[in-house]
């Protein structure tokens, strides 16, 4: 995803990505950890970006049974950049092999994507997957609710996890798709994010609608 430089307030792109493949069956035993980052490219430097001109932000597995929430959820620290000094940020993700490999989204201020661990071999268990929502400005948390982490279809102060407000949720077992982006019943003034997994299975996880978009249209004749 490349952003018009709206952020940073300055000359150039920012450019957001997630790393990983899911291309032939050796891919599927691949225990490499994966990343996102959003780069800052910004005109005449002539540095490469590496560690250590990125900030780097963490995220932290918290179990449903130590929040009391319904599934297990991620958040992330929030450490602000010095654009003085960094090229941009990157977070890993957690789990050995977790990865990227469907398109990610911008929404309301967040990069959005679905994570997928494979199985390790095409005999094995099935896939694991996860939905990150995190702040595209920084890499990590937001300052404010961003998902409806208890499933009460309001975004509040309630959707807090030992202080911070999480990037992401757990989905289980399954192949994740890309999030499908609808209203949602039930939840006016919200937009939902519908994942749907290899099961047939349906997750809709829903988010603040910030940015008016169409979502229906008439035609006329």
């Amino acid at each position: 995803v490349t952003l018009h430089p709206g952020y940073p307030r300055m000359l150039g792109q920012f450019v957001l990505f997630g790393t990983g493949q899911l291309l032939t069956s050796a891919d599927l035993s691949s225990p490499l950890k994966q990343s996102v980052y959003g780069i800052w490219d910004k005109p005449g430097n002539t540095s490469v970006p590496t560690r250590a001109n990125l900030q780097t932000q963490v995220l932290t597995l918290v179990s449903a049974g130590l929040s009391g929430l319904p599934q297990d959820v991620l958040t992330a620290t929030a450490t602000s950049i010095n654009w003085t000094t960094k090229l941009g940020w990157t977070v890993d993700l957690i789990g050995n092999g977790e990865r990227i490999i469907n398109a990610p989204q911008l929404l309301n201020g967040a990069f959005l994507a679905t994570l997928n661990t494979p199985p390790s071999g095409t005999c094995s268990a099935a896939f694991n997957s996860s939905l990150l929502e995190v702040n595209f400005q920084t890499g990590g948390a937001f300052e404010q609710p961003q998902l409806d982490i208890n499933g009460d279809k309001v975004i509040d102060l309630r959707d807090v996890v030992n202080g911070t407000f999480p990037v992401g949720v757990v989905l289980g077992t399954g192949y994740g798709s890309a999030a499908t982006l609808l209203k949602t019943a039930g939840a006016p003034g919200k937009i939902g994010k519908l994942i749907t997994k290899s099961g047939g299975q349906q997750v809709t996880v829903i988010d603040p609608n910030n940015t008016p978009r169409r979502l229906t249209w008439w035609q006329l004749q």
